[in-house]
């Protein structure tokens, strides 16, 4: 992709896209209030603290303050922020500012929101009692929203199953109405004595080829679903439980382990043999992730490839859903879907305190020809999901990925995740210097490319990284060679 350099016109064209803006505008509008924006939407927040401040500008100073919240910055946080509030010229954004500050610092977000006064229909302050703890604050809060809003959020329904349910019968009636919201069918526990977490979820049984679009599911082209796994044991053969009650039956489940030492392999292999469906392959030495999961592209057959957590449980209708636009659409080369993370106690959780329906980062589902002509995963340990996802909008264009709004996984919200573990996820009230400094490198890989008008491109295993990443996530390059050949 060459990137020529834009005139205004076509650097206002080009805001929306934000890699595109900064590698087309050269080093004068990297350094402009815009550029600081792009940074920051890029989430590149080092990089944004690191530019001029430009206090008069509005843009800037919401993007500065969020920025040194996610770096952990507080006292400068909060002096920004409070001075941005009290200048009242973010007007209707107050709401988007203080959920980009609670992201990191629920505390200080709750102050600006008693400082904003935000009206009774917002659902932000409901969200934010619920991320604080706060359950009769929350149950206040959500009374007044309720009575407040003309349509009510369907989240409410999940805040609401967070406050009172007290059985799995009764949070499993509060997922059903969300579900129903969007068009989802129901769901069920397994065990309706336990609390309704990922491992307790199962689809509620439907008639088989109910419909057209069913029975044409049901057949359709093979899909290859990649699955990763680590000491995943129970989870892993719940999630696995997952795929094998899609609507599109028609799937490979590619799971390979990523040298377990418990028997997580051995629970596997019973996968495998209760469902021709299931091929185990397990790796002699750990690699991280997305070594594993490139070996498991390597074993597909599919015409379209997806991925799965080990510890989430999907719809029965996400990957049917989520293949459906490119059957229609050629030129859609890849989907996506959301997701909302649930705790083994039946509790719903969101950073960001709204909303509680996100981007599911393994969730893109995608064309063969995608990693043919761009390249798989980063081979690291953490957070190549998101380089990947991004590489694949830049390449194909925002167009070819579309993005669909209904929940149709559940992940599994828990201490010992990529997600949350300190070194490799998000800490308490900061991204983890490791992930923050890879998502930077990379980033700034893609404007580099862009800039210079080369390939987004990445070889599987190439012998020389295209981009640095931190130590603490990197994989010996001795290891990705060995293990690419060697898994059984």
């Amino acid at each position: 992709m060459q990137v020529f350099k834009a005139g205004k016109a076509r650097l206002r064209q080009w805001v929306g896209q934000h890699a595109l803006a900064l590698a087309a505008g050269g080093s004068s509008f990297a350094q402009s209030a815009a550029g600081v924006c792009s940074y920051y939407r890029l989430g590149m927040y080092q990089t944004v603290v690191n530019q001029p401040a430009f206090p008069d500008n509005v843009n800037a100073q919401f993007a500065r303050a969020a920025s040194l919240t996610a770096l952990g910055e507080a006292q400068q946080a909060e002096a920004v922020a409070r001075s941005l509030l009290k200048s009242g010229q973010l007007g209707a954004r107050v709401p988007a500012f203080i959920q980009a500050i609670a992201a990191f610092s629920p505390p200080l977000a709750e102050q600006l929101c008693h400082e904003a006064v935000l009206p009774a229909s917002s659902f932000l302050p409901v969200g934010l009692a619920m991320r604080l703890g706060d359950y009769p604050l929350a149950k206040q809060r959500l009374q007044a929203y309720q009575q407040a809003a003309r349509t009510p959020n369907p989240e409410a329904l999940l805040v609401e199953s967070n406050l009172t349910a007290t059985t799995a019968l009764q949070q499993c009636g509060f997922i059903n109405q969300f579900l129903a919201r969007h068009g989802l069918a129901a769901v069920r526990p397994v065990d309706e004595h336990a609390p309704l977490g990922v491992m307790n979820l199962a689809a509620v049984d439907r008639p088989a080829h109910a419909d057209d679009e069913s029975a044409f599911a049901s057949q359709g082209p093979l899909v290859s679903v990649l699955m990763t796994t680590y000491c995943s044991g129970e989870r892993a053969v719940r999630a696995i439980d997952s795929l094998l009650a899609q609507q599109h039956r028609h799937l490979e489940i590619i799971v390979v382990d990523d040298a377990s030492p418990d028997n997580t392999f051995e629970q596997l292999l019973e996968c495998a043999k209760k469902d021709a469906r299931v091929r185990c392959y397990q790796l002699p030495k750990n690699a991280g992730t997305y070594v594993a999961k490139t070996y498991g592209y390597q074993q597909a057959n599919g015409e379209f490839i997806t991925c799965h957590d080990s510890d989430d449980w999907s719809h029965p209708e996400k990957i049917s859903r989520q293949l459906a636009p490119m059957l229609k659409h050629p030129a859609i080369m890849a989907t996506t879907s959301q997701w909302v993370r649930l705790s083994d106690e039946g509790k719903f959780f969101v950073r960001q305190a709204a909303p509680f329906t996100r981007l599911n980062p393994s969730s893109p589902l995608f064309r063969r020809a995608v990693i043919e002509r761009m390249g798989s995963w980063d081979l690291v340990r953490t957070g190549a999901d998101s380089e990947f996802l991004a590489r694949m909008k830049l390449y194909f264009g925002k167009s070819a990925v579309k993005r669909l709004i209904e929940p149709l996984a559940f992940g599994a919200h828990r201490d010992d995740s990529l997600m949350t573990a300190k070194d490799t996820g998000h800490q308490e009230n900061a991204v983890s210097p490791a992930r923050l400094a890879y998502w930077e490198s990379w980033s700034e890989w893609h404007l580099r490319q862009l800039r210079n008008g080369e390939p987004l491109c990445l070889a599987p295993i190439s012998g020389q990284r295209a981009f640095p990443a931190p130590d603490a996530i990197a994989v010996p390059e001795t290891d990705i060679n060995t293990l690419l050949g060697e898994a059984r």
